[in-house]
């Protein structure tokens, strides 16, 4: 394989993930996970209980939330 086209496949596969490391790598949305897999969370936890695990305001958990979806690091659902 030619050097350009390794580091094209290099470049692409950094913007690939690029989103989704970012979206990982703010300490909030790291408790934000790790609250999600510490209360072994199937099928799901409602935003209110969260907030109450990592304090912050239901808004605030609700953007996070909504990052950490649109980079497809969790899925959600809407009910009620």
């Amino acid at each position: 394989m030619k050097r350009e086209n390794a580091i094209k496949l290099i470049h692409e596969g950094f913007e690939n993930v690029g989103h989704g490391l970012a979206a990982i790598g703010d300490e909030t949305r790291q408790k934000i996970i790790l609250t999600l897999l510490n209360e072994n969370c199937y099928p799901g936890m409602r935003v209110g209980e969260i907030t109450e695990k990592v304090h912050l305001s239901r808004p605030a958990v609700s953007r996070h939330l909504r990052i950490l979806k649109e980079d497809k690091i969790i899925s959600m659902r809407e009910e009620g």
